[in-house]
């Protein structure tokens, strides 16, 4: 009776990972799709900026330069919160994976939970 309590209780908290997983994984995809967007965007700008550029004077050249090193900047800050997502992608199946052994033991819970929560940092705070 005691373990199919425990297995019982396995199967709910395995679900309920599994939806929370699930739910990381699509806003995930609604970050990546937005960087992504962004991105798109970053380049028209950028190029638009280089067209003005040659049309320019001398006198305002200074300042789209500024311009355009902060869009350069911005891209590569985009480039680095993608590949600190993407890293935080495969320790995340790692979890599932340890969340699918039966049974499921303490410490694999435990850092199961770590990888999750560590996922979940690196997504924007209005999601």
């Amino acid at each position: 009776m005691f373990e199919l309590i425990m297995l019982a209780l396995a199967l709910i908290l395995i679900s309920l990972l599994t939806v929370e997983i699930v739910g990381v994984k699509i806003k995930l995809r609604r970050v990546s799709g937005a960087l992504l967007q962004s991105e798109i965007d970053r380049e028209a700008i950028e190029e638009r900026l280089l067209e003005l550029l040659a049309n320019t004077d001398s006198s305002n050249v200074e300042q789209t330069e500024g311009f355009v090193r902060f869009v350069s900047e911005s891209r590569d800050a985009a480039f680095s919160y993608i590949e600190e997502v993407q890293a935080t992608l495969a320790p995340l199946r790692k979890a599932v994976g340890l969340l699918s052994s039966s049974p499921i033991k303490a410490a694999d819970r435990k850092k199961a939970i770590l990888i999750i929560e560590t996922a979940i940092s690196n997504l924007p705070d209005d999601l």
